[in-house]
């Protein structure tokens, strides 16, 4: 199990490098980075944030260079914010019946930590009732995105 939930986390940590490098690339061309996720490492093991982060206190050497080389991702995306977060809000139970093989608590957990977290002051973050139908939702977003060109 632990073997596998590294590799997991490495896979990600790869994603995340290669779609932050990208992001930051646009940003230096003058582009506005807009996401509705972004690697944090506000809420460890979850959300987009680091999986090992406990693994730092261990007694291993490696084990703890592991869960270092893991966070750096999270730690750059911190220091690099995107322009723009959109926060897609949605009622919890709405949630659960457009993917109802997720638990009901973990969505409630996923909606509250989503709010909890924080970016740069110079990061705007926007909440888009995603509760409406999908075209509304695009319209919204869209609409959100001319404005901060």
């Amino acid at each position: 199990m632990r073997i596998a939930r590294a590799l997991w986390a490495l896979v990600l940590r790869a994603e995340k490098v290669q779609r932050l490098r990208r992001a930051w690339r646009a940003h230096e061309r003058g582009m506005i980075v807009v996401c509705d996720r972004f690697p944090q490492n506000q809420m460890m093991g979850c959300m987009d944030g680091p999986l090992l982060s406990e693994w730092r206190e261990s007694r291993s050497r490696i084990v703890r260079a592991l869960a270092r080389w893991e966070r750096a991702p999270y730690d750059w995306a911190e220091a690099h914010p995107p322009d723009l977060v959109i926060r897609l809000d949605v009622a919890p139970e709405v949630a659960s019946q457009r993917k109802p093989d997720m638990d009901l608590a973990e969505i409630r957990k996923r909606d509250r930590i989503s709010r909890l977290l924080r970016y740069q002051p110079q990061t705007w973050v926007v909440p888009v009732d995603a509760s409406v139908a999908l075209e509304e939702v695009v319209r919204r977003v869209k609409a959100l995105v001319w404005d901060a060109i």
